[in-house]
């Protein structure tokens, strides 16, 4: 599921695509990478050559809105980017993108809502790197099929699941 594939372009510049968990992984950032295509995609499930747990580790005592920034190279020779993004005191993010999907100094404060111990919903403002800012303008869900099957279409509720 391609979330935003930019077409229309600059003379000289490359398309765009956004994808979420289900086709985030390294090899697919590598391969798109390799076809000039700027990527960013996130990664759930399928992190093999993923740096998942180092950046876990690097980030288990660390406060919302922190973030680590890895420079590598793919497989076929495409530079790569590998953010985690630590969203809040207990969850982290892992992204993947082209070296020339955006930047990863902090850009427009992120909103994140939250409940708080009374159950009221709270917003707060943190930093998050802007290639990140940009990925969630275009989708606010990491995992879009499990989004629509919980939320949008019930089936959680009509399968019993």
């Amino acid at each position: 599921m391609v979330l935003a594939d930019n077409q229309e372009q600059e003379p000289g510049m490359r398309s765009g695509i956004k994808g979420d968990s289900w086709f985030g992984s390294v090899t697919c950032a590598d391969e798109l990478g390799a076809q000039n295509k700027n990527t960013v995609l996130t990664i759930k499930n399928n992190h093999t050559f993923y740096p998942k747990e180092y950046i876990t580790e690097k980030m288990k005592d660390a406060p919302g809105c922190t973030y680590i920034v890895l420079i590598c190279t793919g497989f076929k020779g495409t530079p790569l980017m590998v953010i985690g993004y630590r969203y809040s005191s207990k969850a982290t993010l892992f992204f993947i993108c082209t070296q020339d999907a955006g930047s990863t100094r902090v850009g427009v404060p992120y909103k994140m809502k939250f409940t708080d111990t009374y159950k009221n919903v709270c917003v707060i403002y943190g930093d998050c790197p802007q290639v990140i800012v940009d990925f969630f303008q275009d989708s606010n869900v990491i995992d879009i099929l499990n989004y629509f099957c919980q939320f949008e279409l019930v089936l959680a509720k009509i399968v019993h699941t």
